[in-house]
């Protein structure tokens, strides 16, 4: 296996879909919106990036390059200057 920071267009991608396709079968997962996603990580749209704010993604691939899971990472400070952490988008199979 292998952790790949996301950069390209292609990651991007790969990041977003992945979901798609590990809960195809599953008739009680309600799919976000692509751009609901990408907003998340834009710094013009999400304005916890608005001050200092940094994301960094991630995706996990098989040897023969299937993507098997994704996890983001979120840190921020806050009015006060706190430093806040936290990490979403974990899919796994």
């Amino acid at each position: 296996m292998k952790l790949v920071e996301v950069l390209s267009k292609e990651h991007i991608r790969e990041f977003v879909n992945f979901p798609k396709s590990l809960y195809r079968d599953n008739p009680e997962w309600v799919m976000p919106f692509d751009e609901d996603i990408y907003s998340t990580f834009d710094v013009s749209k999400n304005e916890a990036f608005s001050r200092d704010g940094k994301a960094k993604k991630w995706l996990v691939y098989k040897d023969k390059g299937e993507v098997v899971g994704r996890i983001a990472a979120f840190c921020n400070l806050t009015p006060k200057g706190d430093k806040e952490g936290g990490a979403g988008f974990f899919e796994s199979i």
